[in-house]
């Protein structure tokens, strides 16, 4: 099924342009006088609800005589005894005889070569009577069978089918396809013919319309959703997905969800639905730049200094910030540098400590916690910079350019050697565990049988001693070495 969008403003539009029965002023009056139509270059226009008329018609079919005075502006118009001076550009109308009418609205001069008059006042000065049919456009001067006859002119066939259409169209696009059936039922062929000569446009809209109608009735007798119903389907899976990426937090996304919303056919409640989520997009779009600078500050709190300053730097390099958020964002900018500062001052080193007691390497943290993420490990026997106790079990250290924790239980003054520099070997009553770390609990490296020679690197506590075994390095109870297996 093909799709059609509308908006309330373009079908408006649309009834206008078909039906062309709204009017402000009209300019193409056809004047009847004594039941015959009046010939003239110059049709009668109105203007505010007045009628006016070429004064050579008054002049011509009345039986009046007409004189102009070009220096006063002034048309005298008389029959008889009776006499109208009327001037151009003025409400005032005299007789003569000192009387004083008032015009609805003054003469004038069109196109700078026809003096135009006000019929009604003149013919019924001149005792004539005046009828207007607004169908037609046409002002009937003492021919009152003429305005009788009027209504079996085709332009009334055609304002009864442009009527009609105008219902059609409005109950098709209501979708009330049943009511559009029975206007169209009463289109008579008279109408229909009248409406080719004089509103092809129209009829052809009628015939497009009377098809909508007879394809959606067919749709509701299969039990499928006509066309009316399927557009505002569409409009509510259109809204559905901008709800969607507003619940995740696109903000931005569902904005630009909603751009073309206009084109899809909608009803009080989807627009009134519609606004409300615009204005929730465009507060959630407003806090945005705050929630950033809230996220900011907690990165600073959680020590990343220059995380935080590198985005605040970004933050402001956006053009599109109110000046409150950018004042807001250069302070916290000004409070990270003093953070930076501070943190640099803090990371000097004091003295040196070498990794030891482990077999190969120690973890290297974020923070002062076993817990904590490790950046890297740093091998056994590295020289690291000292720079503070962070608590009683770690301390804060300089590796590589970069800061961080390690267990103070690795930590040593001095450098523990890398080589052995004597024999020993396995105690001769059993096979004997060599452990990554010396104390109890530590990791297995591997296993040696009893009497198997290992070289000895250095003693680290009464109780464990650092000892080397075909390249691997761990530790082994003290007790469980002796110095020869004699």
């Amino acid at each position: 099924m093909k799709k059609v969008f509308f908006s309330f403003l373009g079908f408006a539009a649309m009834v206008c342009l078909i039906c062309g029965t709204v009017f402000a002023d009209y300019n193409n009056v056809t004047i009847y006088v004594n039941d015959k139509v009046v010939q003239s270059s110059q049709p009668g226009v109105v203007i505010n609800d007045t009628t006016f008329v070429p004064v050579r018609i008054v002049s011509e079919t009345l039986g009046c005589n007409v004189e102009w005075n070009e220096a006063e502006q002034c048309v005298t118009i008389t029959k008889e005894n009776i006499i109208l001076n009327m001037t151009i550009g003025s409400v005032n109308v005299t007789d003569g005889k000192d009387a004083v009418y008032q015009l609805p609205e003054a003469p004038f001069v069109l196109n700078d070569s026809v003096t135009m008059v006000p019929v009604r006042f003149v013919s019924e000065k001149l005792g004539m009577s005046v009828k207007w049919d607004e169908t037609s456009t046409t002002v009937f001067i003492n021919s009152d069978s003429s305005y009788s006859n009027i209504t079996n002119l085709p332009v009334y066939y055609k304002a009864s089918f442009e009527d009609k259409l105008t219902n059609i169209i409005n109950y098709n696009f209501n979708g009330d396809f049943y009511q559009a059936q029975a206007i169209i039922g009463l289109v008579t062929d008279s109408e229909i013919e009248s409406a080719r000569i004089i509103n092809p446009i129209g009829l052809a809209e009628f015939y497009t319309q009377k098809e909508t109608t007879e394809r959606n009735i067919q749709l509701m007798a299969n039990g499928l959703p006509n066309e009316i119903e399927q557009q505002l389907a569409d409009t509510r899976a259109y809204l559905d997905n901008a709800i969607n990426l507003y619940n995740q937090g696109l903000y931005y996304e569902a904005a630009d969800a909603l751009s073309d919303f206009y084109l899809y056919r909608t009803t009080p409640a989807l627009v009134d639905e519609y606004n409300q989520l615009v204005s929730d997009i465009k507060e959630q779009i407003n806090y945005l730049p705050y929630r950033t600078l809230n996220d900011i500050r907690k990165m600073v709190e959680n020590g990343d200094y220059y995380g935080a300053y590198a985005r605040v730097n970004a933050f402001l390099e956006q053009g599109n910030l109110s000046d409150d958020v950018r004042n807001t964002a250069e302070i916290l900018r000004g409070e990270i540098e003093d953070e930076i500062a501070a943190y640099e001052r803090s990371q000097e080193v004091v003295g040196y400590r070498y990794v030891t007691n482990v077999a190969n390497a120690v973890n290297f943290r974020q923070k002062p916690s076993a817990s904590s993420t490790i950046i890297t490990t740093i091998p056994y026997g590295t020289r690291i910079g000292y720079v503070e106790d962070a608590n009683s079990e770690y301390a804060r250290v300089k590796y590589d350019n970069m800061y961080g924790y390690v267990a103070k239980f690795y930590l040593s003054n001095y450098s523990p050697p890398k080589q052995y520099s004597a024999v020993r070997y396995v105690w001769r009553s059993g096979a004997v565990e060599m452990l990554d770390q010396p104390r109890s609990g530590a990791g297995i490296i591997l296993t040696l049988a009893a009497e198997t020679p290992v070289g000895l690197v250095e003693i680290v506590s009464d109780t464990y001693a650092r000892v080397d075994y075909d390249g691997n390095q761990g530790y082994i109870r003290r007790d469980q070495l002796v110095l020869s297996v004699q």
